[in-house]
């Protein structure tokens, strides 16, 4: 399932200059069951029973149906269960169904002998293990049986189990039914037996109107479709059985859509609203492709006998990987040359990408429990670019997993409440709790590491010992571990230590660790210690964790391959010799360790000056300058680091035009900026430093001028550039957007996809009331993707009864929005310097009537913490979560503790590096580019902080030590 980079990369071809994104995934919104101990046997289905086949008959009945059968569905079903265990109870799962009590049988497949049943009994609607029992007169023996139950749902628009989405067309409401079922939602669309290791075989059967289209895991069978004979109208559409597989990936779709059949492989098709299928063509070229990649790599051919890719309007998830029926949001699978941007291509790719790999690592091989679900999402987010720089090269997708992937893993598992990627979950809830950036992330991250460790021979042979073993069934870590260890080189690993042992240190374990490398310069030795990080102090403070970690090294003047040979530090320190002191070392070549690195000043400072000239620029790869930006703003920002060294990281900024590195400081000046939201001098003075770091970079981009012979990084990072300066008031920036504004708004001229969004923005900043009609005019109109650059520079106003207006018709009754623009609002109105308290006080008041748009598992809040940053927004959050304890669910009181918790730590920075942000940015005036600006800042800097900690002791130290500046 996809969901965290679709959303972050879509949110970046939308957001602001202050726009801090999620890196958590989205909680569906299902009410919160009855309360309980969450203990896994409460919530396990016996070992006495498995399922061999289901056969699933359903009759939905749409809109026209009369009430009440309007948006509800028949079901029978026949499951064939093996009996491994005698038992006089037959438990299974169902939710949200009516289950008819008397037509509900148990036969013995063998002797045809019907069961005697005393009672079935269903759990109450608020129990949240969802349990359907079957109390049998006499105890089964070890034998083959087959139940048949009868049933009735719902066609709801929960966006879960079997559900219903609309959409216009001509002006005219027209539905469709879907499925999603991960983790837990299969039970609510036939009983079953819904969990992952309890895989089956599956026949499908559904029936439909004329001139409307099934879909589901496998090809219909065409030879035995046939009409109801009780059901006017109705034909029954059979489907070939399915592979082996697990219950959340069965899937069907209802719909009057239109395909595209792929030009390369005709397996492939994608499926749309018929007003948007030509949109799918990208989707149709690149499905096969990645296909093909897999085959290669792995060595096992796809499947199943097609691939359907079909994009639904309401949809929560980014996609869901449902074997042979992969279901997207429409803005995740569409691709219009014509109005997308060149992040939506690229987001496109990837979402296909993650999806297909879990065609092999989710569904051919499945998770035991859940607890492993990061070799689900682990792999799919690794492959996701692994892949996608194999189908789409030019793209660059390793080279950006860096500033995205792993720089989300490094944030969110600094927290001290992470959770290890292999993690004990029980209920429903605390399943939907995991899938986060840490088993999205992380688990893609530490395979990444993986892969750097083995290589990339060793990796991909020892990833097919794994499928080759464990295929159609269900795997924890230790299976991928035996598998990796079979390809281990001789002399990879110190004597006497497995694979496993090093690996269960970063799955089994929370957190990673920062290494300090400390050196003697008079001894020429260097000290390696690990210690784990933390992004604040933590409230325990035993915190033992030792990982074994793969150190390399890169030394000034050796050759490069020498980076790449691996040291192992398990202890807590190791020393060992160090190059001659003149020389800058450089710890975790290109990253590949899931580990930050600090060092002693002296080579901070000798990596900073090795990097900071137009000749100088590229002595350090790019993914490396990349991990120094990183590392020593989060260090600093965490307090293990003076500022003084991420602060002159910044000095060579002026030379830099690749797109990551200036990805990586966007990100972390966008904490900075979000900051200073609400102090409009130390905001204007941060605006000129900035200017003056990227002015060099407007014109590297050639402004506006997009070209369609430019390599797709330079489109990214144009985007970048042109939000940035726009938004801070960059002359030359503005001027040009705002007259490409004023051509499109008089005269329709066309403005580049890549463009429009900041074009818009900026129309809209300096426009007003005539200005936000407009756009809503055009987004009313719009029947393509380019209606969310409409609704994102609406939210651009600085007018507050605009956005106010906005926020209460996002949740409306008839809302003009779709539901899943509700939070996409609530992210651009906060990220409006002008309504962050506006859309934090709309969520508070409006929390528990929103359920429908923003879910009930606090995911608003988590799109607001970005920008919260005082102590009367930190005052409300937590009136809200006192008043509301009871009655918040699991997942929405800890989304609502992580928004506390993050805005405490803003808090705690502006307490703390505010002044001195000050006092750094502001010699750089509107006027000059701030030559002069970093002795004066530093200076500012260390007189501040010897006044801070007192003069006697500041000159002491700087007599002793040379200058020590003291966070």
């Amino acid at each position: 399932m996809r969901s965290t980079t679709t959303i972050l990369i879509l949110l970046c071809a939308l957001g602001c200059v202050s726009c801090i994104f999620p890196s958590y995934q989205v909680e569906k919104h299902e009410e919160e069951p009855k309360k309980r101990t969450a203990v896994l046997a409460d919530y396990k289905l016996p070992d006495n029973i498995e399922p061999i086949h289901y056969g699933i008959k359903l009759i939905p009945y749409m809109d026209e149906a009369p009430y009440p059968k309007n948006f509800t569905f028949d079901g029978d079903i026949s499951i064939t269960i093996k009996v491994l265990k005698a038992t006089d109870m037959i438990r299974m799962h169902a939710h949200d169904l009516t289950i008819y009590h008397d037509a509900v049988s148990v036969t013995n497949e063998g002797s045809g002998e019907k069961q005697n049943i005393t009672s079935v009994k269903q759990t109450e609607p608020d129990d949240d293990r969802q349990f359907l029992d079957i109390f049998l007169e006499n105890e089964l023996e070890e034998n083959t049986y087959t139940i048949k139950i009868h049933f009735e749902g719902t066609l709801n628009s929960d966006l879960a189990g079997f559900y219903r989405s609309g959409y216009k067309e001509n002006n005219k409401q027209k539905w469709m039914l879907v499925t999603q079922f991960e983790p837990t939602a299969a039970r609510r669309a036939f009983p079953c037996f819904d969990e992952p290791a309890l895989k089956a075989t599956y026949d499908v059967s559904i029936a439909r109107r004329k001139g409307w289209t099934v879909l589901s895991n496998m090809p219909q069978n065409d030879q035995l479709r046939k009409p109801l004979p009780r059901q006017k109208g109705y034909t029954w559409v059979y489907f070939k059985q399915s592979l082996k597989m697990s219950s959340y990936l069965v899937a069907f779709a209802v719909s009057q859509f239109k395909s595209i059949t792929s030009p390369i492989d005709a397996r492939f098709k994608v499926w749309a609203r018929p007003e948007l299928i030509h949109t799918g063509k990208y989707a149709a070229d690149v499905a096969p492709k990645v296909v093909q990649c897999l085959e290669n790599r792995t060595n096992h051919k796809y499947d199943l006998p097609k691939s359907d890719h079909i994009a639904v309007q309401d949809f929560e998830y980014g996609a869901m990987e449902n074997w042979g029926l992969i279901t997207y949001r429409e803005t995740a699978l569409l691709y219009n040359e014509e109005n997308s941007t060149t992040y939506s291509k690229q987001a496109t790719a990837s979402v296909i990408a993650h999806e297909l790999a879990h065609q092999w690592f989710g569904n051919l091989v499945s998770p035991k429990w859940w607890s492993n679900l990061w070799l689900n999402e682990g792999f799919a987010t690794f492959l996701a670019n692994y892949i996608g720089s194999c189908v789409e090269p030019k793209m660059a997708f390793m080279e950006q997993f860096l500033t995205a992937p792993l720089a989300r893993a490094l944030e969110k598992d600094a927290l001290e409440d992470a959770h290890p990627l292999v993690v004990p979950v029980a209920s429903p809830s605390e399943i939907k709790a995991i899938f986060d950036g840490i088993s999205y992330s992380k688990g893609g991250s530490v395979i990444r590491m993986m892969h750097s460790i083995l290589g990339e021979e060793n990796f991909w042979k020892g990833l097919r010992a794994y499928i080759e073993k464990m295929q159609f069934s269900n795997a924890d870590q230790n299976d991928l571990w035996r598998g990796l260890s079979t390809a281990v080189p001789n002399g990879l690993l110190p004597n006497n230590v497995e694979f496993k042992d090093i690996m269960d240190t970063w799955a089994l374990q929370a957190g990673y660790p920062v290494v300090t490398v400390t050196r003697d310069y008079d001894k020429n030795t260097v000290s390696f210690t690990q210690k784990r990080f933390f992004s604040s102090a933590p409230v325990k403070k035993e915190h033992n964790e030792v990982y074994w970690v793969p150190l390399t090294m890169l030394v000034q003047g050796e050759p490069k391959e020498n980076g790449n040979n691996i040291t192992w530090l398990y202890n807590k320190t190791i020393t060992m010799a160090s190059p001659s002191s003149d020389k800058w070392i450089l710890v975790n070549n290109e990253k590949n360790g899931y580990y930050r690195v600090n060092y002693d000043k002296e080579n901070w400072k000798k990596l900073s000056e090795s990097i900071n000239g137009a000749q100088l620029v590229n002595t350090l790869s790019v993914n490396n300058r990349v991990q120094l930006l990183l590392d020593s703003f989060a260090l600093a920002k965490a307090k293990v680091l003076d500022y003084e060294p991420a602060l002159l990281m910044t000095n060579y900024l002026n030379y830099e035009t690749e797109l990551t590195p200036w990805n990586a400081v966007l990100d972390e000046f966008n904490y900075i900026y979000d900051r200073m939201i609400g102090d409009e001098s130390l905001m204007t003075m941060f605006e000129n430093f900035l200017k003056s770091k990227m002015s060099h970079l407007y014109e590297h981009v050639n402004g506006f001028g997009a070209s369609e012979s430019d390599e797709h990084p330079l489109r990214l990072l144009r985007i970048r550039v042109v939000v940035w300066l726009c938004e801070m008031g960059y002359e030359a920036c503005n001027k040009d957007a705002s007259a490409l504004f004023n051509q499109w708004k008089t005269s329709n001229v066309k403005i580049h996809p890549d463009l429009k969004r900041t074009v818009l923005k900026t129309g809209m900043r300096m426009g007003g009331e005539d200005e936000y009609n407009f756009l809503y005019k055009k987004y009313k109109e719009s029947t393509d993707l380019s209606k969310y650059t409409y609704l994102i520079a609406m939210a651009a106003s600085k007018d507050k009864d605009i956005l106010s207006r906005m926020l209460r018709d996002s949740i409306a009754e008839q809302s003009p929005f779709k539901t899943e623009d509700a939070l996409t609002i609530i992210n651009m109105v906060r990220a409006n310097p002008v309504g962050t308290d506006l859309a934090l006080d709309f969520v508070i008041t409006n929390y528990f009537n929103a359920t429908k748009q923003w879910g009930n598992g606090g995911y608003a809040f988590l799109y607001l913490v970005g920008s919260l940053n005082t102590d009367d927004q930190k005052q409300k959050i937590t009136n809200f979560l006192q008043s509301h304890n009871a009655t918040l669910t699991e997942a929405a009181r800890a989304n609502i503790k992580y928004t506390l918790t993050t805005l405490e730590k803003n808090m705690q920075w502006n307490s703390e590096f505010k002044e001195t942000f000050a006092k750094f940015v502001g010699p750089y005036d509107s006027s000059g580019d701030g030559s002069n600006g970093l002795l004066i800042a530093l200076f500012a800097i260390i007189v501040l902080i010897a006044l801070a900690f007192g003069l006697k002791k500041f000159f002491l130290d700087k007599q002793n030590n040379g200058i020590i500046l003291r966070s």
